[in-house]
């Protein structure tokens, strides 16, 4: 009995090799390459969506800004009738309405819309974000947001609280309308006759502050909007 024993073509092997070795490295790159366009289109969505947070922010606190300066304005004339002035206030309905005034921005912070923020961060995507600096000016912007916030609520004063009880409001912001004259004087004798000269000039500083910090806020949102516009349009 003969034996026949095959001779192994190792060109062609060498060959089958090759083409399967080339085959899987072609599949790895084209799910990493798609991988990578998956990433970047969540980055995309993630930095628009940034976008429109830090866009509602700046409004919101050009807005809030625009309510301090009244507010401040109502609590110089509060002080120099309140503090300075006689009993009775050359407008007794004006100056109610300044008292209510003085309390914008007693307890209806603006807040920053962080929704976003908090939810890729949570979710460990904040990462995708390529550009370190990038994420580090976004985390900065909502880290001085919550210190803002915080010491500003540290600085609250009893005037909010003490002129709502004091003046009776058709809502937050006006005064109840249709007031008889001599309600109107009760209720002005009423807030002389009250603690809340105590606390204007606290309220005024308060007021002050809020101005300068939230001014500052809104231009460092101003300037990390403009790198997101730029981020997203010179590379995703």
């Amino acid at each position: 009995m003969h034996w026949r024993f095959l001779k192994l073509d190792w060109g062609y092997a060498l060959g089958e090799l090759v083409i399967v070795v080339v085959g899987v490295l072609i599949a790895l790159a084209t799910d990493a390459w798609n991988d990578d366009r998956l990433a970047r289109l969540e980055e995309a969505e993630l930095v628009a969506r940034l976008i429109n947070d830090l866009e509602r922010d700046v409004d919101r606190l050009e807005y809030g800004l625009g309510l301090l300066t009244g507010k401040s304005e109502s609590l110089d004339r509060v002080y120099a009738t309140l503090v300075e002035g006689e009993l009775e206030p050359s407008d007794p309905a004006a100056f109610l309405d300044d008292v209510i005034d003085g309390a914008q921005y007693g307890w209806n912070q603006v807040s920053s819309r962080r929704v976003t923020f908090d939810e890729w961060l949570g979710s460990g995507k904040f990462g995708l974000i390529r550009d370190p600096k990038l994420r580090v000016g976004i985390a900065e912007y909502y880290a001085l947001d919550e210190s803002v916030r915080a010491r500003i609520n540290e600085r609250e004063t009893d005037y909010p609280h003490l002129s709502y009880r004091l003046v009776p409001r058709e809502n937050e912001f006006d005064l109840q309308p249709g007031l008889p004259v001599e309600e109107i004087q009760r209720l002005v004798a009423g807030v002389f006759a009250s603690p809340l000269r105590d606390h204007v000039i606290a309220e005024i500083n308060l007021a002050r502050f809020m101005r300068l910090r939230l001014a500052a806020l809104r231009a460092e949102g101003l300037r990390l909007n403009e790198r997101l516009h730029a981020h997203l349009g010179a590379k995703l």
